[in-house]
């Protein structure tokens, strides 16, 4: 149901990246679907916030690809709640 999700930094804490979990949430949910997502630390509680819990965290030596530092990910899944008609 949704493929990526990121929004303009202009447009950060205004609404419009929980405006699309909320569809695509309902959507699952009508549907009685999972939902899996890898968010980085600043999407993190946003995810939360719908429902999403960390299943586990992925560390990349960026080092390795000719970077510095380490990026991390969370590996979320979210089970459908209750089904209802959408």
């Amino acid at each position: 149901l949704l493929s990526s999700l990121a929004t303009e930094p202009a447009h950060h804490r205004k609404g419009a990246g929980s405006m699309l979990l909320k569809w695509g949430t309902e959507r699952a949910d009508g549907a009685g679907l999972p939902m899996y997502i890898e968010s980085t630390e600043m999407g993190k509680p946003l995810y939360e916030k719908f429902g999403f819990e960390t299943v586990h965290v992925m560390e990349t030596d960026l080092a390795t690809f000719g970077g510095r530092g380490k990026d991390k990910r969370y590996l979320m899944i979210r089970t459908p709640r209750e089904r209802h008609v959408v």
